[in-house]
């Protein structure tokens, strides 16, 4: 198998809102003045994908220490790549 590990340095996520962070378009802060970017659409791609792979997709964060970890764990390798992953030629 492999194993990523991916590391932030960031103000965390709470247990509670962990649960629900692969949710397409959520946004922690739903506000007009919100500091962070983005769609909520990321981790929901990641997770889908890792799906795909028969792969493991796992979150984990601390408030008080200030991190975010995602582990990613690809436990074998595919005999063939789902048919999403499949090139066209566009020439």
């Amino acid at each position: 198998s492999v194993s990523i590990l991916l590391l932030n340095s960031c103000d965390g996520i709470k247990e509670s809102d962990l649960k629900t962070i692969c949710t397409r378009f959520r946004q922690l802060d739903n506000s007009l003045t919100r500091t962070q970017d983005g769609l909520g659409i990321g981790l929901t791609l990641v997770q889908g994908f890792m799906n795909l792979l028969d792969a493991t997709f796992r979150i984990e964060s601390n408030i008080e220490e200030r991190w975010l970890k995602i582990h990613l764990e690809f436990l074998k390798k595919p005999t063939t790549l789902p048919k999403e992953f499949l090139l066209k030629n566009f020439s």
